[in-house]
């Protein structure tokens, strides 16, 4: 007979806390075991209003935790049960009596009764403090969010319930901290290119190089080797999976704050702490991985998939780890809001493991948190912070192009390469095509390192030559119109056909990545002739192809060093010997070759497979014992069946001649076995020799053309080639824009009744020739055009 509280209206400058009080009954307590989810509660919890002013703050904690559970691989019906709000917390007044309930969710109801019991101080609960169904006070106080979590005393992070794997890992990490030399507690000290170089020196070698200056990195070295035998891995995989470290809100509960404890059943241990253990194991990991071999193969755990999830999933938690370090090291300088963006609502990778464990992708249940709840994070002097309304009223797809605008007033210009849609992914209509979709599957761009590392410099000037300075050049958005300055550098008058695909209805990979790199070569091919056919003073704007054009085509011009800003030659690997090709090129060879075999056997087992279904009818009669005058009836002809048994013979003997093309130069010569039978080994690496000098180049091309996917060749009247989305069209235009690393491919739409042609924006592309600011040099003496992109 509880009636449901009423919140009074809070009052200006002031937030709701929670005091969590005891009525001496007995609440929802977890099992005897304390190792399986809490029992059913036989009352609900109570709970008094504490309020604090934001100009004189009370001493209070906040709580951290996932409102549809902790458990990240949930079903969508697991999910709305998690977060239904069927349970209460009784809200008693001043005076001890009962003034209502607030329904909860069953997820914050288990949190707050393992919570009660590690703190005695007020408390931030969102779900609760936050008067949800007004939505007035929620815009007032999602706005200052990042001011409550910042200020509070501790931030308690709930994980939930423990395991036994659970178990096991929370006893690792306290042995780790009572044993481990100091180069463990430096590990967080480092910022990301101290860590990486430091991480590159600790799995390079098993050995110790006995240098003082290298003191950190033998020390690590030696106990990433000797902690892996031990190394509860289920239990760092388990709570690394918990779905606390995917969701969109808990990013600022985690950065913001100065302290920060996880509480995972009864157990309550530090970030910091944490932070260093998952760096410690993910450098074990990859040392392990390192040592790799057939033996190791064969033990039941872990697999090497075990440890590619390992590795995955601690460069998953460095989203939050990377951004923390930023807030609270006065020397690392704090990111503004467009890589806030991208690094927390963009997938780097995916892998089976990934998507298995939703790890593409920070999640928001409202798609406008994928940019609220950002906001207290990065530098708080750009326009898209300045300017920023929370209002939960306004329409989602306003929310966005007003985000993007900013961005673009900002100078980020890239903007424009995170709204991905041909073929359609976003799940959000009504935007224009060059505003991004950020509760949508985002992927890195194709010219990023990463979500958030641009490879090129396609439209940012060189020293000297500035774009062209004037108001009609100005980037800025009008009607939903993004305007802006570019140089177009030509008309795409053919495509390619077969874009790669990872798998499809054209066959295996193998196919896929064959057609592709066959039709690389063809349009490098077209691109020369149609240099040469065009007018002289066009044709003098393409470059001229060299022969490791291809090369750098299939991987979108990441060679085989994927790093930002380095000149195409650099990307084909080191200097070769006399007589060799670059590395880049030998990997390409090698790739070749080894794709087009596997399509070969590929199409002679379709052929063979299709001859079948021809022959089915046939094979019942031509597979009976024949008598000698039948055979010599249908040799004679005199029969009906004379051509079908002449159908039958060529199919056999061009079979046969299939199957002797596919024999070694040896083999048909010599026969099986025959001495000098191979040119090259199974790879053709044998004519290759600096590929056995650098295995890991195999490994950074295979990795460079996986993020080709979905792309498709195109070649421009004026002879330049490159690849492009797979929805682009002949008579697109490929054009640098003022401030994007690459170009992009724009559709003009016609008039839009104002006189002032649009465009469409079709996605980015790679142009060999105009990567790294070329345009501008070639076009400096001319004025910019204007594009009007809808």
């Amino acid at each position: 007979m509880t009636p449901t509280y009423t919140y009074e209206p809070l009052g200006e400058g002031l937030f709701r806390l929670i005091r969590l009080v005891d009525d001496g009954a007995r609440g929802m307590d977890a099992s005897p075991a304390g190792n399986s989810e809490p029992m059913e509660p036989q009352i609900s919890l109570c709970a008094e209003f504490v309020h604090s002013t934001f100009n004189n703050i009370i001493p209070y904690e906040a709580l951290s935790y996932c409102w549809t559970g902790h458990r990240r691989a949930m079903s969508a019906p697991e999910r709305h049960l998690e977060a239904k709000m069927d349970r209460k917390i009784i809200i008693k007044d001043s005076g001890g009596y009962v003034a209502g309930f607030i329904p909860i969710s069953r997820s914050l109801e288990k949190a707050l009764v393992h919570i009660r019991r590690q703190t005695d101080k007020p408390l931030f609960v969102d779900q609760i403090c936050i008067n949800q169904t007004d939505l007035l006070e929620k815009n007032y106080l999602v706005k200052r969010m990042g001011e409550i979590y910042s200020r509070a005393d501790r931030v308690l992070a709930w994980l939930g319930p423990a395991t036994p794997e659970v178990e096991d890992f929370m006893t690792f990490t306290r042995q780790l901290k009572e044993s481990s030399p100091g180069a463990f507690y430096r590990l967080t000290e480092h910022d990301s290119a101290a860590f990486n170089a430091l991480r590159a020196k600790v799995v390079a070698s098993s050995g110790s190089d006995g240098n003082a200056d290298n003191e950190d990195c033998n020390q690590l070295r030696k106990q990433a080797a000797s902690i892996w035998d031990g190394l509860p891995l289920r239990g760092f995989v388990e709570v690394c999976s918990r779905q606390w470290f995917g969701r969109m809100w808990i990013v600022q509960e985690a950065c913001l704050p100065k302290h920060l404890a996880f509480v995972c059943g009864s157990w309550v241990f530090e970030w910091d702490h944490f932070h260093r253990t998952a760096l410690l194991v993910f450098l074990s990991a990859e040392m392990h991985a390192r040592q790799w071999n057939a033996t190791l193969q064969q033990q039941d755990y872990p697999k090497m998939d075990d440890i590619i999830l390992v590795l995955a999933l601690v460069r998953y938690a460095n989203r939050i780890f990377s951004i923390r370090r930023t807030l609270h090291h006065p020397e690392e300088p704090r990111l503004d809001l467009f890589h806030i963006l991208t690094r927390f609502n963009v997938t780097d990778t995916i892998n089976p493991q990934t998507a298995k464990l939703d790890l593409q992708k920070f999640r928001a249940g409202n798609a406008r948190d994928c940019y609220y709840a950002l906001l207290a994070l990065p530098k708080q002097d750009g326009s898209a912070i300045t300017q920023a309304v929370v209002d939960y009223r306004r329409p989602i797809p306003l929310v966005f192009i007003d985000l993007a605008a900013a961005l673009v007033q900002d100078s980020h210009t890239d903007v424009i390469l995170f709204s991905q849609h041909f073929p359609s992914s976003r799940r959000l209509a009504g935007l224009p095509s060059w505003v991004p979709d950020w509760s949508s599957e985002l992927s890195a761009p194709y010219g990023y390192l990463n979500s958030y590392t641009p490879l090129f410099r396609a439209g940012i000037a060189p020293e000297g030559i500035p774009w062209p300075l004037s108001t009609e050049t100005d980037t800025r958005v009008d009607r939903s119109y993004l305007i802006i300055a570019g140089h177009a550098v030509g008309t795409i008058s053919r495509i390619g056909e077969h874009p790669y695909h990872d798998s499809g209805d054209s066959g295996p990979t193998s196919c896929s990545m064959h057609r592709f790199l066959c039709e690389v070569s063809l349009f490098c091919d077209l691109a020369r002739k149609n240099r040469q056919l065009s007018q002289p003073g066009i044709a003098a704007t393409a470059p001229e192809l060299p022969p490791s054009t291809p090369w750098l085509l299939t991987t979108g011009g990441r060679g085989v060093f994927a790093k930002p800003h380095l000149q195409p030659t650099h990307r084909l690997g080191p200097e070769p010997e006399p007589g060799q090709i670059p590395l880049a090129g030998a990997v390409y060879e090698v790739t070749r070759r080894y794709y087009a075999r596997h399509a070969k056997s590929y199409e002679r087992t379709q052929y063979a497979l299709r001859m079948a279904k021809v022959l089915e009818p046939l094979e019942a009669k031509w597979g009976q014992p024949r008598s000698w005058y039948r055979s010599l009836v249908l040799w004679l002809g005199c029969s009906l069946d004379a051509d079908e048994f002449a159908f039958y013979q060529r199919f056999e003997r061009h079979w046969a001649e299939c199957g002797a093309k596919s024999k070694t130069k040896a083999e048909r010569e010599g026969g099986e076995g025959a001495e000098g039978d191979a040119e090259v080994d199974e790879d053709g690496e044998q004519e290759y020799p600096q590929l056995q000098e650098a295995p890991w180049a195999r490994g950074a091309y295979g990795l460079a053309l996986d993020a080709q996917e979905g792309r498709r060749c195109f070649v421009t009247s004026e002879g330049y080639v490159g690849l492009g989305p797979e929805g682009m069209q002949v008579g697109d235009m490929v054009v640098v824009l003022k401030g994007a690393s690459v170009p992009v491919v724009l559709r003009p739409d016609g008039d839009d009744g104002s006189g002032q042609g649009s465009f469409t924006n079709a996605g980015e592309a790679y142009c060999y020739g105009i990567m790294d600011g070329e345009a501008l040099e070639m076009k400096s003496g001319e004025e910019a055009s204007v594009f009007y992109i809808a």
